[in-house]
């Protein structure tokens, strides 16, 4: 279990609570959150101190576990428009998996200076390189949620794309000026991992702050589920009260960012998940065993070379040209070569470099064969940070060729890259939306459909809606699945009438599939279980099953009376027991097939 505290850590961040309190504007003690307008935030030349207190768990079934418990004081300095020192002055408490630490070991962390700064879209830390790795994840987790990341001039939302340790959201700010201040809101709406769902409650932080964006408070709690590799659910709370602010000594010593290490929260996570191995073989000894793999090789032998190469590139992005040389020189393609190639392309796709991403680009034009240029492009449609670049040129390789194989993954991959980018893709809608209207494509629709899933924008919505009627089942159920990550208040209602009037199977269960990635309120699940328990297939009352119990565990009180209705008046015996011990956080003694 010591091994996961540097991720799970992390994890635990990302469902944050702040309450500040101010007695005056010079030295607050007490604030009221829902009165900020005659608050004042620290100048820009004064250092604040803020009390921070971090309580973090962990939910499986009905057993909650604590992760992390953490109270101290951090000093916080402005040094330039978008830039921050911060360091933290004093640890008087910290307990990890309900073990409280020694003082010596909250030692190593103290006074160890903390630049943040905010560029663009993306915040950059420079931290003390003394500073604690196995802390390090939980550091930059808790930097990027106590500062804002965009400026408040506006009081209309902004929607973007954010990564963190865990992975990429989507998030949502919304602003109100207050008097001189502002008030943010900002939501997470989804992560484009499809095993991890947002809270439909416990989903936003709500931040107070000056003119300038300096922080005068924050509040909310965000509450993630895991779907894999089992349910989990992970909720922090954090409070952080400004303590006081006064103008910075003209003797504070000054902090240059060449003495201190840039770090990436991505990567600062992907290398804490690598370091869980500690048994894991070197690059250089993985590279051999590449060599020899063949179609006899025992799995685990190349699962192991294939997570040394992984953690290799996440840590040493340019040893990526090495495996690109391989993977163009390897000329055979019997089952020996395209493990080999296999285990390449799949340590390119986990890493976390944009070059590495625009490698897979290239190749996916430049290998000499659709088995190279496949596993290129998959590669790309799982890579964590791809660019716009890499989209268009994946709408080009779509566009340009008449092979269905090719255009067919290489659109896939378009949309799921721009589902990543978030808005900075506007366009591809407006492509793929003319793509599925080209006649010659109509042999490609369904696949069309399900790239305009994967990218999830609001854009959509009437193409798909429209598609939900179309005579060829097969694009009913693209269009149905391709629903689930759509914002628009719209699509519930939509599922829901797919599983109210769909006659055909297949295209039912896709909306079983699509709304597990949703939140519906009490009164819909109730809506989808009645309509369920009149379904004379077991198999149809199995997929709602499964999608209610779901629910159920993210948030019982919403889904609590849905399945007591579908437990009552289901006629199959192996449902009712299913519901029955899920419901009570056991094993299910019935069989339930996925």
């Amino acid at each position: 279990m010591k091994k996961l505290l540097p991720v799970l850590l992390g994890l635990a961040l990302l469902a944050v609570v702040i309450i500040f309190a101010l007695k005056n504007k010079s030295a607050p003690t007490e604030i009221n959150p829902e009165n900020i307008a005659d608050i004042e935030a620290p100048p820009a030349g004064n250092e604040a101190l803020y009390s921070v207190k971090v309580v973090a768990s962990q939910k499986n079934g009905q057993q909650e576990s604590p992760l992390v418990e953490l109270e101290g004081t951090l000093a916080q300095s402005q040094t330039g428009e978008n830039e921050y020192i911060s360091q933290w002055r004093e640890i008087s408490k910290i307990s990890l998996m309900g073990a409280p630490s020694q003082p010596a070991s909250t030692d190593a962390f103290l006074n160890k200076p903390m630049i943040t700064t905010i560029d663009g879209r993306d915040m950059v830390h420079y931290i003390d390189k003394a500073f604690p790795q196995g802390l390090l994840t939980f550091q930059l987790s808790l930097l990027q949620k106590i500062y804002l990341g965009v400026k408040p001039e506006t009081e209309k939302p902004i929607l973007r794309s954010e990564k963190d340790e865990v992975g990429t959201a989507k998030v949502q700010y919304v602003f109100s000026k207050e008097g001189k201040n502002f008030r943010a809101i900002k939501t997470w709406l989804q992560y484009i991992q499809d095993y991890i769902k947002v809270d439909a409650e416990d989903n936003n932080l709500v931040y107070a702050v000056g003119p300038d964006g300096r922080l005068i408070s924050v509040e909310g709690t965000v509450t993630l589920h895991y779907r894999q590799p089992a349910s989990t659910h992970f909720t922090t709370y954090i409070k952080v009260t400004l303590k006081d602010h006064k103008p910075l000594a003209a003797s504070a010593p000054k902090v240059a960012k060449e003495s201190l290490k840039k770090t990436d929260i991505v990567q600062a996570a992907a290398e804490a998940r690598q370091a869980q191995d500690q048994g894991q073989m070197r690059y250089e000894e993985a590279l051999k065993k590449l060599d020899a793999i063949t179609e006899a090789t025992d799995s685990k032998e190349v699962y192991a070379v294939f997570s040394a190469l992984k953690a290799d590139v996440i840590s040493n992005p340019e040893h990526a040209s090495a495996l690109v040389s391989k993977i163009l020189g390897e000329k055979s393609r019997d089952a020996s070569a395209r493990r080999r190639l296999s285990a390449m392309f799949g340590a390119l796709a986990q890493s976390q470099s944009g070059d590495i991403a625009n490698s897979l680009a290239n190749l996916a034009t430049e290998c000499p064969d659709n088995f190279c240029k496949v596993q290129a492009i998959v590669g790309l449609n799982d890579h964590p940070n791809p660019s716009e670049a890499n989209a268009a040129k994946m709408m080009d390789i779509a566009k340009g060729t008449k092979d269905s194989e090719i255009s067919g993954t290489a659109l896939l991959a378009a949309g799921s890259i721009g589902k990543k980018l978030s808005s900075t893709l506007p366009e591809l809608p407006r492509e793929l939306i003319a793509e599925l209207a080209d006649p010659a494509r109509k042999d490609m629709q369904s696949t069309v459909i399900a790239a305009m899933g994967n990218h999830g924008a609001p854009d959509y919505y009437p193409t798909l809606s429209a598609n939900l009627a179309n005579k060829d089942s097969n694009v009913r159920s693209s269009a149905v699945y391709s629903m689930r990550y759509l914002p628009n208040e719209e699509v519930n209602g939509a599922l829901i009438n797919v599983i109210l009037k769909e006659t055909d199977k297949d295209v039912t269960r896709e909306a079983f599939k699509a709304l597990q990635y949703r939140n519906l309120n009490d009164e819909q699940y109730v809506t989808v279980a009645e309509k369920t328990a009149t379904m004379e297939d077991m198999d149809m009352q199995q997929n709602a099953a499964r999608m209610l119990i779901e629910a159920y565990h993210d948030n019982p009180k919403n889904a609590e009376a849905s399945l007591l209705a579908l437990k009552e008046k289901t006629k199959f015996p192996e449902v009712k027991a299913y519901i029955e011990s899920e419901m009570k956080a056991e094993p299910p003694t019935a069989d339930i097939n996925p």
